[in-house]
């Protein structure tokens, strides 16, 4: 009799640990599809005309306005504008974002705006590397800002 007992208890369990991966799953497939859908959105201090010109976008946003659908319109402060973008839906769009920018789309989308912006509003993209100060010996802190640099990069 303990014997089966014992199976039962097996089984019951595998089902119910079958059973919570497959909702997790689930959740975690529904999550992924609304990250894709999102906006993502930047604030510019420039007129939509500046950013936009006969639907030319600046330079990092213009080289994958073919996986995006792009929008401006202005901020509520009445003197930005407000950028967003988000991947097409289309089934080529995300494989083609990845190919072109070697990141995975959100994260390709979130730089594009952030140099958009950048190049609107200053001219330039600015980097932070090369550092002026040259090469510098591995700490413990100097490694932990790098990882806080390459995370902020998207």
């Amino acid at each position: 009799m303990p014997k089966l007992t014992t199976s039962a208890l097996t089984i019951v369990g595998g089902v119910a640990a079958a059973l919570t991966v497959d909702h997790l799953l689930q959740k975690r497939s529904v999550q992924n599809k609304t990250s894709r859908e999102r906006w993502r959105a930047v604030t510019v201090l420039a007129s939509p005309d500046a950013i936009s010109r006969d639907e030319e976008y600046p330079a990092p946003l213009q080289a994958v306005i073919e996986f995006l659908d792009v929008r401006t319109s202005p901020a509520p402060d009445g003197v930005s504008t407000e950028l967003r973008a988000r991947l097409k839906q289309t089934k080529s769009a995300e494989a083609g974002i990845r190919k072109l920018t070697g990141l995975a789309p959100e994260s390709a989308i979130r730089a594009s705006l952030r140099d958009a912006k950048q190049i609107v509003e200053t001219g330039e993209v600015l980097r932070v590397l090369p550092r002026p100060e040259g090469h510098r010996p591995a700490t413990p802190g100097g490694v932990l800002v790098d990882l806080a640099e390459q995370r902020a990069k998207g």
